[in-house]
């Protein structure tokens, strides 16, 4: 088993007790009670290491499926019930937004000059690759090759 599942499966362990948690608290707290508890016991856990987890849905299963339980929980849905309509009406990210987001995030600080100086070397402009401009590219700003 490599290093990455290891991770997602030992941060897959205290989020499913939390997920377990709210599901007991279900009947005797009100949704934004649960919401709060959803936003500090499971959240976090899906918040830390998504960058490096990435956006594939197959490496993320456990953590997307265990986010699902936790959305209906709140929400107090059926147990097969879709949960797209569920994360748009309470504004939650799923997990694969996440990622995205927070991926972008760190290529917004890197564009900025933000991160620590031991990632300057982790992208290139597409100018330094080539001498005539891309199709693509406007000016030096949009001209990084991830």
């Amino acid at each position: 088993m490599n290093i990455l599942a290891r991770t997602i499966i030992f941060k897959n362990l205290p989020a499913s007790r939390n997920v377990g948690i709210l599901r007991k608290l279900k009947f005797t707290l009100l949704q934004t009670c649960l919401l709060l508890l959803y936003n500090s016991l499971v959240l976090p856990y899906l918040h830390y290491c998504s960058i490096i987890w990435g956006c594939s849905p197959n490496k993320l299963k456990s953590l997307i499926v265990l986010q699902k339980k936790a959305v209906r929980i709140i929400t107090k849905a059926e147990f097969r019930a879709h949960t797209t309509s569920l994360f748009k009406k309470y504004s939650l990210l799923k997990i694969i937004d996440i990622c995205q987001f927070q991926i972008g995030f760190f290529i917004f600080k890197f564009t900025i000059s933000k991160l620590p100086s031991m990632f300057n070397s982790y992208f290139t402009y597409t100018s330094s690759i080539h001498h005539y401009s891309a199709a693509s590219c406007q000016n030096e700003d949009k001209t990084k090759k991830y």
